[in-house]
């Protein structure tokens, strides 16, 4: 299976998948408020001039600023080491908000068997520890797809043939969820790059 530079599978990373036009050497991703916060900006701006960001703190994770608010950035802080702290705790942040976790073993036995890893009910895609999938806290405890969707909720037969069903539990949407994954994904990124 083909890794990018940033450790994850080509059509699993973030910066590398179609559609991301992102290179890892480009921090655009990390900005500052003009009131000196730290907030992570990994879309593009609208052609209105405003810019999704993903923030810390009471205000809600996801908001929208005005291009002229924001002050790109080399780093967070004045020291690598302060830097490495405010991407962790945007990985944190996004891990909490969007009911995630990184698996620290194999989430189905699926994925151990010749069948090999299951998939997305809704894209497709492998989901496994090997393919650097995120977990779900929401009560499922299944991987979470790059697309946002976990199994909650889900009824189906498994590669056994065998009908399932997953109590529906309280995780973000979908569409939101892709958000947080996809910021966790460029801390990991930045992590690696600053840490490596």
């Amino acid at each position: 299976m083909e890794r990018c530079i940033d450790r994850y599978e080509v059509r699993e990373c973030v910066r590398h998948a179609p559609g991301y036009p992102l290179q890892p050497s480009q921090p655009a991703w990390r900005l500052i408020r003009t009131t000196n916060e730290p907030v992570v900006a990994p879309w593009p701006a609208y052609d209105n001039g405003m810019v999704p960001i993903f923030q810390l703190g009471n205000r809600g994770a996801l908001g929208m600023l005005t291009v002229n608010d924001l002050i790109e950035v080399e780093r967070f802080g004045s020291s690598l080491k302060e830097h490495i702290d405010t991407v962790r705790r945007f990985q944190e942040h996004a891990l909490d908000v969007g009911m995630l976790f990184r698996p620290q073993r194999p989430l189905t036995g699926r994925e151990e068997t010749q069948e090999g890893p299951s998939h997305c009910q809704n894209c497709h895609r492998f989901l496994s520890i090997e393919y650097g999938n995120l977990g779900c806290t929401g009560g499922c405890n299944s991987y979470v797809c790059r697309c946002g969707f976990c199994l909650s909720g889900f009824a189906g037969r498994n590669y056994l043939n065998q009908f399932f069903q997953i109590e529906q539990c309280p995780v973000p949407p979908p569409d939101e969820r892709r958000e947080y994954i996809r910021v966790f994904r460029l801390c990991e990124a930045d992590l690696n790059t600053h840490c490596t």
